[in-house]
């Protein structure tokens, strides 16, 4: 369509995807939950961190910025308790990566920080998950290569040899790069952890609920594999200013 080169195609949907990236995050940052452009810088430059170190193989990914912008606009769609969009950004992220499913652990985590039964809330939590997973199962089905697998397997990476390697090459590693991509996130939100918000505080434990599972099905040695993780950090960082605002306007929203 555009007339360039195999090569000079991918780059433009590399450069137009980051660019789409970090635009969601500074509106996100600065429209909804009212931060400055310094905050909002700051974060940008953090995940901008975080995508740098994770370049660490000889190949690149384009689903990886529109993984963040999903985990960006799932974070959006829990704040304001918005349960059609969550699961239209699930839908449509599914189609991109199958880590869509975590926008439900995201609902989960924000939507249920209110007083009353929370039983409906994890129940859309679960849907979103259900959505995401029957897109992904779907699509792998339909367009999948014969004998290709549907769903991903747990724990099949080989998980010794990488960490062996690490522990022989530790400042070449995989590990180090690990440190260095969320490290610096990690510790701004320590220093400011007892000014940040209930919302803010669910998000960086649902980060690090995700993180988790994302090692344990990729391969570790792929930092690429944490960015909805990584994402959720830094939405986290510069989350709600409070609790009492964003519940306010949830309920309008409703």
């Amino acid at each position: 369509m555009t007339g360039l080169e195999d090569r000079e195609a991918f780059l433009l949907v590399r450069w137009l995807s980051a660019i789409l990236c970090f635009t969601t995050l500074l509106w996100f940052s600065m429209t909804m939950t009212g931060h400055g452009i310094g905050g909002s810088a700051l974060a940008a430059a953090l995940l901008a961190l975080f995508f740098v170190t994770s370049f660490n193989h000889p190949w690149e990914h384009p689903t990886d910025f529109p993984d963040a912008i999903a985990m960006i606009l799932g974070v959006w769609a829990a704040i304001r308790h918005r349960l059609t969009a969550a699961l239209a950004v699930a839908a449509v992220a599914a189609a991109n990566r199958e880590s869509a499913v975590f926008i439900g652990i995201l609902w989960i985590a924000v939507t249920t920080i209110e007083r009353g039964p929370r039983g409906r809330r994890i129940v859309e939590g679960l849907a979103i998950i259900l959505l995401a997973l029957s897109v992904t199962f779907t699509l792998r089905r339909v367009f999948g290569l014969p004998g290709a697998r549907a769903f991903n397997s747990v724990a099949e990476n080989p998980l010794v040899p990488m960490v062996l390697g690490a522990i022989r090459h530790p400042f070449l590693s995989w590990a180090m790069l690990l440190i260095a991509s969320v490290g610096p996130t990690l510790a701004v939100i320590a220093v400011r952890w007892r000014g940040l918000s209930a919302v803010s505080h669910r998000l960086v434990i649902a980060a690090g609920f995700v993180g988790a599972v994302s090692l344990v099905i990729g391969a570790p040695n792929e930092i690429r594999i944490l960015t909805p993780a990584a994402t959720m950090l830094v939405c986290g960082l510069v989350g709600p200013l409070s609790d009492a605002g964003d519940l306010a306007s949830s309920r309008g929203a409703n």
